[in-house]
Parts: C-alpha cells; structure tokens; sequence
C-alpha cells in the first residue's frame, strides 16, 4: 500500500498544472494559545486541489505537496467557523528554506508576499527551480481578534518539485 506522500506524487505526475494549498485556522481556539508547533498543528488544516489533506492535529511538518516548474502554486487561508466573526486571518509570508542554505530558491521571489488585492487571503509565485528532493517553506500568518491585536503563527509543509 502506498503512503499518502507516494499517491500525492503519482497523481499530481499525471499533469503538470498550477497547484493550490488551502490553509484552514481555527481561529477562536488558537488565537488564545502560544505559537507552538503543537498548537499550530491542533488547529490547523492544509488540503490540496487533488485531495490530499493535512487533518486537524496531524504533524504539517509531513505535509507534503507536488508542484511543477515553471507553474504557480497557490496558497489561500479561512477560518474554519465561518459563523465567528470575531476572528479574521491573514496569509503574511511564505518563504523558501533552501538546504543547504546556499541552494537557489525554488520561488521567483522570497519571501512570497499577499498581493493588494487579495484582502491578505491568498499568495501565490512561479516555482523556478526543480530540486531532488522536498524542499521546507514556511507559510507564516495572523489571527485577528475583532480585527486588531494581530498573533502571529507559522507551520513548515514541504514542496516536491517535479521539473517535468
């Protein structure tokens, strides 16, 4: 049987696209906690457009996501009860962790910043490198409580870059 890693990258091989991640936050509970991995972990959710889902209180560190050169991958970010107005999220940054630090980034820009019209909900860039292997990026983002008195979080997926 194949592990959730080895079927995310034998569907996404079939065809070369755009990829996205969605971030998924509850906000109510995490906003009142300290930025630990453990915490980040317990309320938040990441899934792909094929169906491949970081659950609630799974490791995101594990997350792993294929996206192909010269295609734009994609990240958006919501609160999970949409019916608790008094929290807001942001997506801040995503940013590429070569390793060994002098490896090019995978990224035309880094860190990869919200555009102005995206309401701080979405960033995207074009992956301009393959690399062997996952490469760590950090998605760092905000929780807002009755829209100020922002908190700060960040969680470390992998991309897996397919140079086809």
């Amino acid at each position: 049987m194949k592990s959730k890693e080895e079927a995310n990258l034998v569907k996404a091989k079939k065809k070369a696209k755009n990829r996205k991640v969605e971030l998924i936050v509850k906000a109510h509970e995490l906003y009142a906690l300290p930025p630990t991995e453990k915490n980040v972990d317990a309320n938040t959710s990441l899934s792909d457009d094929e169906g491949y889902t970081s659950e609630f209180g799974e490791s995101n560190s594990k997350y792993e996501t294929v996206v192909f050169k010269n295609f734009i991958m994609n990240w958006d970010i919501e609160v999970e009860n949409k019916k608790d107005k008094n929290y807001n999220v942001e997506l801040v940054s995503i940013t590429h962790n070569p390793k060994p630090s002098g490896n090019p980034n995978i990224f035309d820009v880094n860190p990869l910043k919200p555009k102005k019209y995206s309401n701080n909900k979405s960033i995207f860039g074009t992956v301009v490198h393959a690399s062997p292997s996952p490469e760590d990026y950090t998605i760092h983002f905000q929780i807002f409580k009755n829209d100020k008195d922002p908190h700060t979080f960040h969680l470390d997926p992998k991309l897996k870059v397919n140079p086809e």
